[in-house]
Order: C-alpha cells, then sequence, then structure tokens
C-alpha cells in the first residue's frame, strides 16, 4: 500500500508545501478461461506458473507505474489559453441579450473550428461584451498569445442579475470537483487583468464562484466590495458559505480575506480549493497564492451537503462543484471589465503553476 507523501517546491521565489493524500491506481483487469489452460500447457510456450508469474509481474507493474504518474503529476485537467486558434462563437455583441445565451470557444483543429467544452452563459437583459484581446501577460511566451475579455455595463440600476461568465470547469461536466471523494481537492490558476476604466461597482458583484449545483448561493466566491465611488480602490473579497450560514441569514456569506486589487496590472493568481459541509469530520480549506506568494490559507467549513431538497438553500443540491470566471452582478449604472489567461486546473499544485 501506497502512503501519503509530501514534497517541497518552490515556485517564483515563493516555497509551498503540497501533501497527496491519496494515491489512484488503476489497473486493467486480466483474465484467462480456466478451461484454456491446459491447451497452452501443451502448445509449450505457457503454462500455468507461468501465467501465474505473468500476472504478479503486470500487476506489480501496473500499480508502480500509475502510482508513480499520479505522484509525479505534473499535467493538468485543463490548460487552456487563447492564442490564435481560439475563436468566439458568433454571439459576442453590445446588444442586450434578449434571453439566456449560451454558447462557446471555438478551435480551429485543420482549418475547421471546432467547438471547445467551455462555456459562456448570459444572463437576459445583460448588456455585455466578450472579446478575445491582445494585451497578454508579461510571463506570455508566445507572440499569438490573447487574453479573453469580459464585460458589462449598464445605465440603471435594478434589482435584477446581470451575468457574463465562462465555465473553465463545469458543474455538470466530467472534470466538476465535489464536496466528497478524491475529486473534492482541487487547483486552479489564472493571469487576470482589470481594465484601466474598470469601475467599482455600487452593489454586489463577483469575478469567479465555486457554484454547487444546483440551488443557494455558491458557497465560494471572489467578490468586489461596493463603493459609491466609481474611481474608489478595487478589493476583492473572498467569501464563502454553507447550510449553517444559509440558515441564519440566506444569501450573507461569511468574509475571510480582503486584499486591493489595481487596475491596469497583471496578477497571477493560484487557489486551493478543498470543501467540507457543516458535519464533516475535518473542516475544509482555501488557499490563495497571489504572484507567488500565499494571500491567506483558511480552514473551515464550506460547501453544501447534497439534498433532494435542501431547508437551507432551498432547493436540490448535488454533489458537484463548477468553477465559474467572468462578471455577476446585481444590474447597476457601472462598467466592469476584466482580462483573463493562462487559466489552469487540476488535482495538485505543481499541475497549475509554473515551475
Amino acid at each position: 500500500m501506497i502512503g501519503p507523501s509530501t514534497s517541497s517546491q518552490t515556485w517564483h521565489g515563493g516555497t509551498v508545501e503540497e501533501s497527496t493524500s491519496r494515491v489512484r491506481c488503476h489497473m486493467a483487469q486480466i483474465s484467462f478461461r480456466s478451461d484454456a489452460l491446459p491447451a497452452l500447457t501443451t502448445l509449450g510456450w505457457l503454462n500455468r506458473s507461468r501465467l501465474v508469474l505473468l500476472g504478479v509481474i503486470l500487476t506489480l507493474g501496473l500499480y508502480s507505474s500509475a502510482s508513480q504518474a499520479f505522484e509525479n503529476d505534473s499535467n493538468p485537467i485543463v490548460d487552456l489559453d487563447f492564442d490564435e486558434k481560439y475563436s468566439i462563437d458568433q454571439v459576442s455583441t453590445k446588444e442586450a441579450a434578449k434571453k439566456p445565451l449560451y454558447f462557446y470557444l471555438q478551435k480551429r483543429n485543420g482549418g475547421y473550428p471546432q467547438v471547445d467544452p467551455y462555456r459562456f452563459t448570459v444572463d437576459i437583459g445583460t448588456d455585455f461584451q466578450t472579446w478575445l484581446d491582445h494585451r497578454v501577460p508579461p510571463s506570455s511566451k508566445r507572440s499569438d498569445d490573447r487574453s479573453l475579455a469580459l464585460e458589462i455595463t449598464a445605465h440603471i440600476n435594478e434589482n435584477v442579475k446581470d451575468k457574463i461568465l465562462v465555465s473553465p470547469v463545469a458543474h455538470n461536466g466530467p472534470n466538476h470537483m465535489t464536496v466528497a471523494g478524491e475529486a473534492s481537492k482541487r487547483f486552479i490558476s489564472f493571469d487576470f487583468l482589470l481594465d484601466p476604466n474598470y469601475e467599482a461597482p455600487n452593489g454586489w458583484a463577483l469575478h469567479l464562484q465555486a457554484w454547487q449545483c444546483c440551488s443557494g448561493h455558491p458557497p465560494f466566491a471572489i467578490r468586489v466590495t461596493p463603493s459609491q465611488i466609481k474611481s474608489a480602490p478595487i478589493e476583492f473579497n473572498f467569501v464563502v458559505t454553507n447550510d449553517s450560514l444559509e440558515r441564519d441569514q440566506f444569501g450573507v456569506p461569511r468574509s475571510i480575506f480582503k486584499t486591493q486589487i489595481a487596475r491596469d496590472r497583471w496578477y497571477h493568481m493560484a487557489l486551493e480549493l478543498e470543501p467540507r459541509p457543516v458535519g464533516s469530520k475535518e473542516p475544509g480549506r482555501i488557499v490563495v497564492w497571489l504572484n507567488g506568494s500565499t494571500l491567506f490559507d483558511w480552514r473551515g467549513f464550506w460547501g453544501f451537503e447534497p439534498n433532494e431538497n435542501s431547508p437551507y438553500t432551498r432547493g436540490l443540491v448535488r454533489d458537484a462543484i463548477g468553477i465559474d470566471l467572468g462578471v455577476y452582478r446585481r444590474r447597476q449604472a457601472t462598467t466592469q471589465t476584466i482580462l483573463f489567461d493562462h487559466i489552469k486546473f487540476g488535482p495538485t499544485l505543481s499541475s497549475v503553476v509554473s515551475k
């Protein structure tokens, strides 16, 4: 049996500890018909003892290669950039959405565009725009690199939702997180920039959510602190919620950290996300690194217990959690434009950060 392993890594001048508590091994099942063994033995090239020995060797080899691949895994599950191969499905428009919109990134393969599994979601009435921008992080090494820009604007304040989100990790896709099991600990990293003309929101707004299907509020989100002054400094507010918080005050998450973010400056953010609902034996964890340095390391309960009809989230709650990036807010007479690049999602920190 292979036990936990811990490795120390240097990343952009900072030292981080990465712990692997589980090892997944996928073994091929090899079976032999018992009535075929005498025939094989008669042929003289394989007998029962050799079959047993062969099975042992194959088994040990599969365990060894699988465990080694997982322990040294540096490959992300999602590795998304926006070079010249990418385009956006032809719905990007300045006109407000007349109905909920769903569209996808497209990637050329041999000259023909193919739909990639990264979906955009737009709420009714949202005055949005999304495009591929030539502003890229200083770390970009390719001449054809581009970033993904998402923007929302409005001329009135209304108590309705505006939304333009892209889902690098869809809650209903094959790579979603879970609140239990081997997929409950995941890492994501990305570069982002707030446009120079980014206006401070005067109501709630967020740029990242870990959304647990299919009711209630996102159990983890990166919100922007509201201000009545559009040119005010921008503050990111990292918030969580769980069944107890939703029960006590529905829709009011708990702030776990705040930090100021400058306009017109590229940042690199990496997150470790490990949800645990109230009642779990151990608390969950959220770690955030900004430009290679640890911003905070928080432990506590976040996420919801799966339930067919939760009295706390007021509806169906599944085990699946997806991650969305973009602009999601209360409609207001302000404009927010944010750019993303080099989005990675994986099972270990080493799978989503550059060495």
